[in-house]
């Protein structure tokens, strides 16, 4: 009887473990490059390892995040349509991604009607390829700014006509006001067929929307070689409305020795707070002096 060493046997183990795991996930999905395992190879690693953006068609985007959505629907939706388009023109361009971690956030989060979906995963690709806190965050504000003020879902798959669907202002980056506030004006059932395919158009209306702001983004920064990418040009023109009015007025005395900073807010909250909270008919709309 031949004997095997702690070190074949550990060997054995290690690919029979790494086999079930391409069996598990080829049994669901076909498994993209972008969740194969990181090559071992050193002299094929790029020197900057870091994840990299490379315009792709925005139009592409919505249309992969319309077809990929029943997969695991619109946080995943979000993420796989940016990742996916942008590594098949650059390969290099994305680091390996377990793409299935990104199902959590349907519903809202496990199904908890919180942040929609489609914005967490957006802002995640955000954070994928920026990693300046100034540019990450600018950005994000414009995409929730808008998915708070557009009249969504626009996009219209194939087999569709143009405006065969009812839209409405989600007012909020909340999964459950943006979803019932459609199903009011569409009067249809939060948990039924047509509310899903709602979800479904407005991912692949994000998936564009962030696809345009991505590609902005990279325009400003390939012209603008030599300066930083934290400065101005990433923040986010449009979070200037009514919240930043409220965090003006609601603060309080900073504790700072800087003379600069007089105040801070006592709720860093940046959504339409008239969503929620009753403005009566002479709260201030400006910040007071």
């Amino acid at each position: 009887m031949n004997r095997i060493t702690r070190r074949r046997m550990m060997s054995v183990a290690g690919l029979s473990l790494g086999g079930g795991i391409v069996a598990s996930q080829s049994g669901r999905n076909e498994i993209s490059r972008l969740e194969a395992p990181a090559s071992d190879d050193a002299s094929r690693a790029p020197k900057d390892p870091r994840p990299r953006y490379v315009p792709i068609a925005p139009e592409e985007a919505a249309a992969r995040a319309y077809q990929v959505f029943p997969e695991g629907g619109c946080m995943y939706a979000a993420v796989k349509s940016i990742v996916t388009l942008v590594s098949e023109k650059d390969a290099a361009a994305v680091p390996p991604v377990f793409l299935d971690m990104f199902k959590y956030g349907s519903g809202g989060c496990g199904k908890w009607g919180a942040l929609c979906g489609a914005c967490n995963g957006s802002a995640a690709v955000i954070g994928l390829f920026h990693q300046e806190a100034a540019v990450r965050d600018g950005l994000i504000g414009q995409l929730f700014r808008w998915y708070e003020t557009a009249s969504l879902p626009e996009f219209t798959p194939p087999g569709g006509k143009a405006g065969d669907f009812p839209r409405s202002s989600a007012s909020s980056v909340l999964c459950h006001v943006s979803v019932n506030r459609w199903c009011k004006k569409a009067e249809a059932d939060p948990l039924g067929s047509e509310c899903r395919e709602r979800c479904r158009r407005l991912t692949a209306d994000v998936a564009q929307k962030v696809a345009g702001l991505l590609n902005a983004r990279h325009a400003t920064d390939t012209a603008r070689q030599g300066k930083t990418a934290s400065d101005s040009l990433g923040q986010p023109a449009a979070a200037a409305g009514p919240p930043e009015s409220c965090i003006a007025c609601h603060s309080t005395p900073s504790k700072e020795k800087d003379a600069g900073a007089t105040k801070v807010p006592k709720s860093i909250a940046r959504m339409d707070c008239s969503t929620c909270h009753e403005m009566k008919p002479d709260h201030p709309v400006e910040p007071r002096s």
